[in-house]
């Protein structure tokens, strides 16, 4: 693998850390789930919708879910996916 390609895992695995660290008090309010997934998608989309960037969002928007239903003001049992296995459709 060069340096470029590194780059690319590098950028991907830090955007989906920003993601995560700023939704990592998840909240009942549905505003904040739609601008989670909203950021989510822009977030694959810039990396081109790839298998890895999609495996990396989900499993930030998985914990995020979990941390919210651990939780002890929660509302909503699945806010974002329910039981599908990727809430973005499949990547490329």
């Amino acid at each position: 693998m060069n340096e470029n390609e590194l780059k690319k895992y590098y950028a991907i695995i830090t955007d989906a850390w920003q993601l995560f660290k700023k939704y990592s008090s998840p909240t009942g309010d549905d505003e904040f789930w739609t601008d989670l997934m909203h950021e989510a998608d822009t977030i694959h989309t810039k990396h081109g919708q790839t298998v890895f960037s999609e495996r990396i969002l989900n499993t930030v928007l998985n914990e995020i879910e979990k941390t919210y239903k651990q939780g002890d003001n929660h509302r909503q049992l699945n806010p974002i996916a329910g039981n599908q296995e990727s809430i973005f459709g499949g990547a490329k």
